[in-house]
């Protein structure tokens, strides 16, 4: 399953993901749980020019932040 579908459709809600007929397992939850910790672990270490796209970043210097 492409990565993009499979985030949607951990982020979907069950009665939602049920209603349009797309299969959650606990499995696939599990490995959602790990990706989101993976992810947010290496985001936290990331510069911001680096998480964000240029125009939020520009943003965020222009805010001071």
């Amino acid at each position: 399953m492409n990565l993009l579908i499979w985030v949607n459709t951990a982020l979907l809600p069950e009665q939602i993901r049920s209603r349009i007929g797309w299969e959650w397992t606990k499995k696939d939850q599990i490995k959602f749980v790990i990706f989101s910790h993976t992810v947010r672990s290496i985001f936290s270490v990331l510069p911001r020019k680096v998480r964000m796209v240029a125009f939020a970043d520009r943003a965020f210097k222009r805010a001071g932040r």
